[in-house]
């Protein structure tokens, strides 16, 4: 097998890590050894992202159920106001995107989306506790900034993990949980409002909020010790982690220890891979029905 290292030349090379990265080769490792690490990245980083991913489609949606148990009439909702809370959302979502990239490349990668989980978690807890239209568009506004964070975290992951040929059946797992949660969390929403429309307390729309923000906060918790780069995380030993980033090296497209400086060839390329807009075009018709 050829040899396939990192361009020590290459200006945006850095090692940050003791993972020995500028003399890794493919072939150090036999394909047997690959496939046992793949099935353990496996195991470890689909079922979270998968739930993750799939927790986040319901946060973001939520409202079309709390409208079913009497959001509106508390809150004394009028003409476009209920609208415009979804609008509102997808503005700050659209915001948040240049700045979550930006931390996502520069910070712990685990870290950045537990924080950002952490946060709109809290604003869907303060959601069960509004009093008017303002205080309610105010924390989806923040929510939709902080959710901005997953989509291009996932990818980033998802590039960083796993190889080129890979990716696609990888990243449609991880999007597929936006159609089995509408469908399962939805039913659960139902059944929770439910119980608490016959038991009296709480009004079930500020119910199903705690229990979303309750839900998020725990998965923020998972997603700090479980997610991240090869590098970052705690449940590779140091041989496995130079493994990882040996099974990517025919990507060509960087590694978790390279340097943070920007390139504008490298924007260039980007703009001429027909990849970035067949996943634009994935993007903007998955969201097509939440508008």
């Amino acid at each position: 097998m050829d040899r396939k290292s990192i361009d020590k030349n290459d200006a945006a090379l850095e090692a940050t890590t003791n993972v020995e990265v500028g003399d890794i080769l493919v072939s150090d490792y036999t394909e047997q050894q690959y496939k046992m690490l793949t099935r353990k990245i496996d195991y470890y980083l689909m079922p979270m992202m998968f739930f993750f991913y799939g927790i986040q489609q319901t946060d973001k949606t939520s409202t079309s159920i709390q409208a079913l148990f009497g959001m509106e009439d508390d809150l004394n909702l009028r003409g476009q106001q209920y609208q415009w809370l979804t609008t509102i959302f997808y503005l700050t979502y659209l915001i948040g995107e240049f700045p979550s990239v930006y931390l996502l490349q520069r910070f712990n990668v685990g870290l950045v989306l537990s924080i950002y989980m952490t946060c709109w978690g809290i604003c869907l807890i303060c959601i069960s506790a509004v009093q008017n239209w303002s205080q309610l568009m105010a924390l989806r506004a923040l929510q939709g900034f902080f959710e901005s964070n997953i989509s291009p975290g996932f990818l980033l992951i998802t590039g960083l993990w796993y190889r080129t040929e890979e990716h696609a059946n990888r990243s449609l797992f991880w999007q597929s949980s936006e159609g089995v949660f509408s469908i399962v969390c939805n039913l659960i929403l139902y059944a929770i409002a439910r119980h608490v429309e016959a038991h009296g307390g709480i009004a079930a729309w500020r119910c199903i909020s705690l229990f979303l923000g309750s839900l998020t906060l725990a998965g923020s918790v998972a997603a700090f010790f479980l997610l991240g780069c090869p590098h970052e995380v705690r449940w590779l030993s140091e041989d496995e982690k130079r493994m990882a980033t040996a099974r990517t090296l025919e990507n060509q497209t960087g590694q978790d220890t390279t340097g943070k400086q920007w390139s504008w060839p490298q924007v260039i390329e980007a703009f001429k891979d027909p990849q970035l807009y067949f996943s634009f075009a994935n993007s903007f018709l998955a969201n097509i029905p939440n508008g």
